[in-house]
């Protein structure tokens, strides 16, 4: 502690002040309150799929970035898929993980290595590889640019 606050709390003791913990402050009451924790987090229990947009469309007194923070920090959960999950693991969600390592392995002994190089991760999300487009996307193309798609695999 500095000599300045040194003599700053001697003087406030000789006024009379007996604690050494903040005192009441004016300012702006916090919006968020236990009651509208409760309720933002029911909504995303109904809708999981639900977007900062939507949520702030429902509590228009809570600003985006409050309502962002409330969903990761204080609620702990994030987006994950389009939809918010929470970063604790229910026992179904935990044997669900399990049995996905199982046919993994159960996969990994049938092809090998080949298996292996079928995977694409990004985040926790465990994606099989495919070069297949949607019929809507390969379509699109062909017109745009008139030549046949090629992929990793050959022409399309």
């Amino acid at each position: 502690m500095n000599r300045t606050s040194v003599f700053k709390w001697c003087r406030e003791f000789k006024n009379g002040r007996t604690s050494v913990h903040d005192g009441q402050r004016s300012g702006r009451p916090s919006i968020l309150t236990d009651d509208i924790v409760e309720k933002i987090e029911n909504a995303l229990r109904d809708d999981r799929r639900s977007t900062v947009d939507e949520l702030s469309a429902m509590f228009p007194q809570i600003s985006r970035s409050l309502l962002h923070e409330t969903t990761t920090e204080t609620l702990g959960h994030r987006k994950l898929s389009a939809r918010w999950v929470p970063k604790q693991l229910t026992d179904q969600r935990k044997l669900n993980r399990v049995e996905a390592g199982r046919e993994f392995l159960r996969r990994y002994k049938l092809h090998g290595d080949e298996f292996l190089r079928s995977i694409v991760t990004g985040d926790e999300t465990w994606v099989e590889k495919t070069w297949t487009l949607p019929a809507f996307k390969y379509q699109s193309v062909l017109v745009a640019y008139g030549a046949p798609l090629m992929s990793p695999l050959g022409a399309l």
